[in-house]
């Protein structure tokens, strides 16, 4: 890998991290950024304004999902494994932090791999397999908090279920598209979903938050 391709990759992994430190998430957002960035370390576009869509958007995606983590569920199930107490602690720690988490680490993991579809030829369409890959990744977080939510607080969280039912539809769908198009499609409708549900619940996280 030349200097070129190296260059452009270690200063998105820097944008990231100091994104993740003025967010207050630094070490875990870290990890995840380098998941992102080792998956797509394979290549880099030629154009440095291609170059930086990318970076800003593959960035914004990753800040969407620890903006979906941290901002509310995490926070619940914390709230609520406190005040359990014996098996039913034990249980609930099992399904939130256990079985519920499997469909979170696999989206990432997908989501990866769709971004480094999409640096690998970002003016081309994305395969079937990418599309796939992209869209799954998306669907699968925000199922698993979907779950997460339901089981510590049951509330069901419409936005994002109905934002995972549109992001998969439209990834699979956009087969002739820009990959990098397809992509800033899907963070788009990701991060409005989570701006329509934080304000829906303002009330309820200010009062969580809170006590």
């Amino acid at each position: 890998m030349n200097t070129q391709r190296i260059m452009p990759l270690v200063a998105y992994a820097l944008v990231a991290y100091v994104a993740g430190l003025l967010a207050g998430f630094a070490d875990s957002f870290l990890l995840v950024a380098l998941v992102i960035a080792i998956a797509a370390a394979i290549g880099w576009p030629r154009g440095q304004v291609i170059a930086i869509a990318f970076a800003a958007l593959a960035t914004t995606g990753v800040v969407a999902l620890w903006w979906a983590y941290f901002d509310f569920t995490a926070v619940a199930a914390e709230r609520s494994l406190s005040r359990a107490t014996g098996p039913a602690r034990v249980t609930l720690a099992r399904d939130v932090f256990t079985y519920f988490h499997y469909p979170l680490v696999l989206g990432i993991i997908l989501y990866a791999v769709a971004a480094k579809k999409t640096l690998e030829h970002p003016r081309d369409p994305l395969s079937n397999a990418g599309r796939w890959a992209l869209g799954l990744g998306i669907a699968l977080f925000l199922v698993g908090f979907a779950l997460m939510r339901f089981r510590v607080i049951r509330r069901v969280a419409w936005e994002r279920l109905a934002a995972a039912a549109a992001i998969l539809v439209i990834a699979v769908l956009l087969d002739g598209a820009d990959a990098i198009v397809t992509l800033g499609v899907v963070i788009v409708i990701l991060v409005f979903s989570i701006a329509l549900e934080t304000v829906r619940l303002r009330e309820v996280r200010a009062t969580l938050r809170a006590g």
